[in-house]
Formats: structure tokens, C-alpha cells, sequence
């Protein structure tokens, strides 16, 4: 009987801890699983992060971090110092156009070129459970966001370019007369002096008026080379007016052929704004060229009720001013660009800046000039609106923001 009882506690007793066992194992194994939903948590909050950083900056190179990445290079105690991947810690070879432990083929086929990649160790141990994979795998769809992202950028410079080369065209378009009426001027001149040398006083005059006349054509042309040229983008202080100067400039010629008055109302005590010279000039050149294109639009189709001597056909005003945000804790440099061309239709208002929209006829425009201006103001951390009415025309204004710093006005700064 003693015997039996015995028995009876012992199985008891193991039953005991069996069960303990059994409920530390599962114990355990919700810990775990808790702290994988916690890491998982966190991994998909930098993800969003990274998501919204790379949709603010417009920069896909981001990563998610992966603490088992151990680069290829040191991986492998490789010494290919030619090799993309080589010293750059972070950087995936499987992302890289042409690593040299591969012959793979270009970035474009990334999934089809990873399976080349699915034996290697270095491949392996960045996906090495299933957190892991899954960090690797949003790496992989922002490495081909990158790569996309570069090619889409490379086509607009592109495009840009060719809208930048159309706009010396319209340059171009009033140069021949820009260099023909100085030359002739001092081909009457020098003809002159030929018939009367001995005049000293007036082959003074003479002299003076072939140096001016020379001074234009050297004015002219110096004008083409400067906007043809390149530039790097150089942020500086400057003076809002003289980007419109320079921009007025350039297109004088065509102005004065077309017989449109420029008008200016430009407040001295706006202060300077931080931005790119060339790039502004090229904000207000293209909304000139927009301008003198609309006043002859509407001229050509009106052309009764416009003038066709020497009075104006159109006007154009730039007007500048000093405003503040809603909060009254930002200041903002306004330029508006007002003409009384042809106006712009209420259905086509909302397309103007999209890439490649015109209502212009077949190579007459090419349809990227709002798109390079509001990208170009952007840019510069300002906004731009368009207001127009079919028939009494078009007043474009340009916010650019005051920055730190830049608190000196035009007027004290001459």
C-alpha cells in the first residue's frame, strides 16, 4: 500500500513538472513572438520614414538598416579597389551596375541578376531569417527606385536642355538684326572717314559712334554665350531686379520688333534672396518668351483691332514687392509677370505646368517652359500661381522666400 502511494506522488510530481516545462516553453515562445512583433514594428517605422524622407528630398539612395551586413569587400578580404563596392560600407554589390566578382548584366534585370547572387555567403548572410529578408527586400525595390529614379533625371536635363537650346532660338531670332543694324552703322561711318579724312572733328564722332556700335554687337553676343554656357548651381545673396534685367535684356530685341511696351513697378526696398542668378534668369526669360508670344498670338488674331504702325500691340509689367506668410513669420520676395496677350483657357489653367502641354502649333513651343520655371522656383523653396481670363491675358506671380541672412534691401545694398 506504502508502495502504491509512492508511485502515486512520484507521477504526481512529474506531472507537475511536465506542465511547468510546458508552460515556460510557452512562455518563452510569447516572449519571443512579442519581441519579434515589437522589431517588425520597428522596422516598418523607419521604413516609413524612409519613404517619406526619399518622397520629400526626391533621394531614393536611402536604406533600411541591416545589422548582419557585412560588406562583400571585407567579407571576402577582397583587394579589387577598382570594383564599385569596394571601401563603401553599407553599399550591397547585388545593387551595384557591375560588380567585378560577376559578369552580371546591366541594373535593369536587378531580380533576374540576384539569382546569381543566391549562393553567395555575402547574399546569404544579409537574409538570414525573415526580419532580415524583409529588410533586404525593401532595400531591393529602393535600389530600382534609385536606379529609375536617375534614369527619369537624366531625360529631364535632357528635355530641359532642349528647351533651354529653344529659348537661344528665340534669342537668335532677333540677333541677325541686333548685329546687322551696328554693323551697318559703322560700315556708314567708316565710309565717311574714307571720303573725308582730313575732318578731324567729325571723324572723332565718327570714331565714337563705331565704338558704340561695336560696344552692342560685343553686348549681343556676350549675351548668347552666357546663357548657351553651362552652369553649376551656385546659391548667393543677390538682387532679385537684376535677374530680371538680364532676362529683359536678352530678349530686347524681340520686344522692340514686336512692338511691346515692358513696364516696371519694382519696390527698392524688397531684400535679397538667396538663390541661382542664372537659374532665375532663366525663370523670367521663359515667362517673357510665354508673354511676347501670347501679345502677338492675340495680335495675329485680332489684327484689326490692334496697331500695326508704330504704336505698342501689347504690354508687358514686372512688378516686385515684399509680402508674409499667413503666420507672419516668413517674409517672401513677390515678382509678377503680367501681360495683355491672348489669355489661357479655364480648362487649360490646371495642365500649364504639366511636362510637354502647349496649345502652340506644331514647333512653336515645346511644352516644358512652366515646367522648368516651377521647378526652377521650387527649388529655391517658393511657389508660383497663374491667373489668367481669355482675351484680357495672363499675370503670373512668383513667391521666393527671404532667407536668414538676407535681410539687406536693394536699395542698401547700392
Amino acid at each position: 500500500m506504502f508502495f502504491a502511494w509512492m508511485v502515486a506522488a512520484f507521477l504526481l510530481g512529474g506531472g507537475c513538472v511536465g506542465a511547468a516545462v510546458t508552460l515556460f516553453a510557452g512562455y518563452r515562445r510569447r516572449r519571443a513572438d512579442h519581441s519579434s512583433a515589437q522589431r517588425m514594428s520597428a522596422i516598418v517605422e523607419d521604413m516609413n520614414q524612409i519613404l517619406q524622407s526619399a518622397e520629400e528630398s526626391d533621394n531614393f539612395s536611402l536604406r533600411c538598416h541591416n545589422d548582419l551586413l557585412r560588406p562583400c569587400w571585407e567579407y571576402r578580404q577582397c583587394g579589387r579597389e577598382d570594383c564599385e563596392a569596394y571601401g563603401n560600407f553599407g553599399v550591397r554589390c547585388w545593387h551595384l551596375g557591375r560588380p567585378l566578382c560577376h559578369d552580371l548584366q546591366d541594373f535593369r534585370q536587378l531580380f533576374e541578376r540576384t539569382r546569381h547572387c543566391e549562393a553567395c555567403p555575402v547574399y546569404l548572410q544579409a537574409r538570414r531569417d525573415v526580419e532580415h529578408r524583409f529588410i533586404e527586400q525593401f532595400n531591393d525595390v529602393m535600389a530600382i527606385l534609385d536606379y529609375k529614379s536617375k534614369l527619369l533625371k537624366e531625360a529631364r536635363n535632357r528635355v530641359e536642355e532642349s528647351s533651354r537650346l529653344a529659348s537661344i532660338g528665340e534669342f537668335a531670332a532677333g540677333l541677325a538684326h541686333e548685329i546687322n543694324n551696328p554693323l551697318d552703322g559703322i560700315m556708314s561711318c567708316m565710309a565717311r572717314l574714307e571720303r573725308q579724312p582730313e575732318n578731324l572733328a567729325q571723324n572723332i564722332e565718327y570714331l565714337r559712334m563705331i565704338r558704340d556700335a561695336l560696344n552692342r554687337l560685343c553686348g549681343a553676343t556676350q549675351q548668347l554665350l552666357e546663357y548657351a554656357r553651362k552652369h553649376e548651381i551656385q546659391r548667393e545673396f543677390l538682387d532679385v531686379h537684376t535677374a530680371i534685367e538680364h532676362a529683359v535684356a536678352f530678349m530686347g530685341m524681340r520686344v522692340r520688333q514686336n512692338a511691346i511696351d515692358i513696364k516696371f513697378d519694382l519696390d527698392n526696398a524688397v531684400p535679397l534672396i538667396q538663390g541661382d542668378r542664372h537659374a532665375l534668369t532663366q525663370v523670367f526669360l521663359n515667362l517673357l518668351i510665354n508673354a511676347v508670344g501670347a501679345i502677338t498670338e492675340a495680335r495675329d488674331k485680332n489684327r484689326d483691332a490692334r496697331s500695326t504702325g508704330s504704336e505698342a500691340i501689347g504690354e508687358i509689367l514686372f512688378r516686385t514687392r515684399t509680402i508674409e506668410s499667413g503666420d507672419k513669420r516668413k517674409e517672401f520676395v513677390e515678382v509678377s509677370v503680367t501681360d495683355d496677350g491672348i489669355g489661357i483657357p479655364a480648362e487649360h489653367i490646371k495642365r500649364i505646368f504639366e511636362p510637354f502641354f502647349t496649345t502652340k502649333g506644331p514647333g512653336k513651343g515645346t511644352g516644358m517652359g512652366l515646367t522648368i520655371v516651377k521647378r526652377i522656383v521650387e527649388e529655391h523653396g517658393g511657389a508660383i500661381a497663374v491667373e489668367s481670363e481669355p482675351g484680357k491675358g495672363t499675370a503670373v506671380r512668383i513667391a521666393l522666400p527671404v532667407r536668414h541672412g538676407a535681410k539687406q534691401t536693394i536699395s542698401e545694398g547700392k
